[in-house]
């Protein structure tokens, strides 16, 4: 991350996407991240509605966590 940042215009936002969850949002926040994609981390087919919103809660949960 911070070697993106290195050769990109200052003030360039970074948005990671692909194999970010909540587990590993604050090591990207922390390198320079200002937000993120879900995919997989978030929905995988055959997921139930409780089991999507849990993970969403938990992504969530990670970013208050991470503003804080």
């Amino acid at each position: 991350m911070n070697a993106w940042l290195a050769v990109l215009p200052p003030g360039t936002r970074i948005v990671p996407v692909g194999g970010i969850d909540a587990g590993n949002m604050g090591a990207y926040w922390a390198a320079g991240a200002r937000g993120f994609g879900f995919g997989s981390s978030l929905y995988k087919p055959g997921d139930t509605i409780d089991q999507t919103r849990n993970k969403a809660a938990r992504i969530a949960a990670a970013m208050v966590a991470i503003k804080q």
